[in-house]
């Protein structure tokens, strides 16, 4: 099993960024996932990472209320007791387009880490969306 950092880890004194693939023992994998810190990859090319998770992991580094607004944009009523990974599920359920005017700064960052997009760090919110594509 192979999966993906969704933000910079470090495990056993090694650092990996956000978008590196780690092979580590199931359980250590297992663990990064339920923490949100990692995704399963499950593509038969680890190195091409589907919009699904993508935009999973964009959301994922995003706080819950900014997740919620993302939602509304998609006209989401989320249950006033969904944790962050519900509305996250139930956002990714939708399969529809990436509303990147809706992600934070934060959520374009990771998104475009995703897709493996090289964007400056110095990049503005107009930078990202120009680097994504929008």
């Amino acid at each position: 099993m192979t999966v993906q950092a969704i933000h910079p880890i470090t495990h056993d004194g090694v650092t990996y960024k956000a978008g590196e693939l780690l092979r580590l023992l199931a359980s250590d994998e297992q663990r990064l996932i339920q923490l949100g810190a990692a995704v399963l990859v499950t593509d038969s090319d680890p190195n091409m990472v589907n919009q699904t998770d993508s935009l999973e992991r964009a959301l994922q580094a995003m706080t819950v209320k900014e997740v919620g607004n993302y939602g509304d944009g998609l006209g989401i009523a989320f249950n006033k007791k969904a944790t962050k990974a519900d509305m996250i599920a139930q956002i990714v359920a939708t399969d529809g387009d990436i509303l990147l005017d809706r992600l934070t700064d934060v959520g374009l960052r990771v998104l475009a880490d995703a897709e493996g997009i090289v964007v400056p760090d110095e990049a503005d919110r107009e930078g990202l969306l120009e680097a994504l594509g929008e």
